[in-house]
């Protein structure tokens, strides 16, 4: 039995147990993990669900943050939520179906949302913030995979592993949220824009709107949102001290350098084959970024990778908390406080009058000199 079809069993297995309605369809929509999980699309009587494995921070408590800071993202509500036999909690989410833009009106509302939200994933440290992970509906702006806030603060990548504070994003690196501009390679060598911006400017042609004026309104956006938190900063403090930050996923290598070696993996024609092709992979992932590290580092590094072959022998995407990455060195008061030097750096730049030229910097992908 193949890893999609394990998944599917299990999200079936744990359903069953608790709804009094025929599952009608079952289909993957997101990675497969070591213990057979994914995000699953579910018909009940026709409606659409999205199945989730709770895993990460409380989305309870992300929603609370949102409020408290006054920032207009929305998640989807639930429908159902339960705990399997063996503690592991789920969640059934109504489903969220993007809306195209109409009108003006309903650009410049959206093109608002992407300034609140680019400030806000800018402040908490979030990464993966492509357009996959988002959706408009009556123009609010719907935040579908929450798993990666404050992924930026407590982990950047492998290669720093030998420098703790440099291997966290600093003050000068502002492009986390991928909201304005998000440029990724495939193996051909092309690259393709992923951002939201990119497609609300789509739309804009389409609605012969005037590129400037959505960067009038992202400006706008921005400058709310940083007021905002700057009023509830000290909520802000305690929300990252009582919370269990360190279950956010670290996003270690992007999902299509896993699914390569994958493919790689199971394309083998015996177990030889594939024993060596699992080595060849160690040898890779290891030269990459083993050079001039400490004794200890290199001992996480191979107890990193090691997992990740383990998980990609059973043909699934690997999956990584902050604390599997970072057990020493985790510190709630720093992530606090690079939090608030954000904020100070952006009230800096609104004080300078620079906020439109971080918009113009960013979607152009030019180097920041205000932030």
């Amino acid at each position: 039995m193949n890893s999609e079809m394990k998944t599917i069993n299990k999200t079936r297995s744990t359903l069953t147990n608790v709804l009094n309605e025929k599952i009608d369809e079952i289909k993957i929509k997101g990675d497969i993990h070591e213990d057979y999980t994914a995000t699953s699309c579910i018909k009940l009587k026709s409606q659409t669900y999205y199945h989730k494995w709770n895993k990460t921070i409380n989305k309870d408590s992300i929603e609370g943050l949102l409020k408290k800071l006054n920032i207009g993202i929305n998640i989807p509500s639930l429908y159902k939520s339960g705990v399997t036999f063996n503690n592991k909690s789920w969640s059934l989410e109504n489903n969220i179906v993007n809306e195209e833009a109409k009108n003006e009106k309903d650009l410049l509302e959206r093109a608002f949302s992407i300034g609140e939200a680019f400030v806000f994933f800018y402040v908490t440290g979030t990464t993966d913030c492509h357009c996959e992970n988002f959706a408009f509906k009556d123009n609010c702006l719907y935040w579908l995979d929450t798993e990666t806030l404050t992924a930026g603060y407590q982990f950047k990548n492998l290669k720093g592993m030998e420098n703790n504070e440099l291997n966290r994003f600093t003050d000068n690196d502002y492009n986390l949220s991928e909201l304005l501009q998000t440029e990724k390679m495939n193996f051909a060598g092309n690259y393709t824009d992923f951002s939201l911006y990119s497609i609300l400017c789509k739309d804009a042609v389409r609605n012969q709107l005037d590129i400037e004026q959505m960067w009038i309104a992202i400006e706008n956006g921005i400058k709310k949102a940083i007021n905002s938190i700057s009023l509830k900063e000290k909520e802000m403090h305690e929300w990252v001290r009582n919370t269990e930050i360190e279950k956010c996923r670290i996003i270690i290598r992007a999902t299509r350098i896993y699914d390569k070696i994958i493919e790689s993996l199971h394309n083998t024609r015996n177990d030889i084959e594939r024993d060596y092709m699992s080595k060849v992979w160690n040898d890779r992932l290891q030269s990459v970024c083993i050079n001039n590290l400490s004794r200890g580092n290199k001992s996480k590094l191979r107890n990193i990778i090691n997992r990740e072959l383990e998980s990609m022998l059973n043909g699934c995407i690997p999956f990584f908390h902050a604390y599997d990455i970072n057990t020493n060195n985790f510190q709630r008061k720093y992530i606090a406080n690079l939090a608030s030097s954000r904020v100070k750096k952006m009230n800096e730049t609104i004080m300078l009058g620079k906020v439109k030229e971080i918009v113009f910097n960013h979607i152009y992908n030019k180097e920041s000199k205000v932030l």
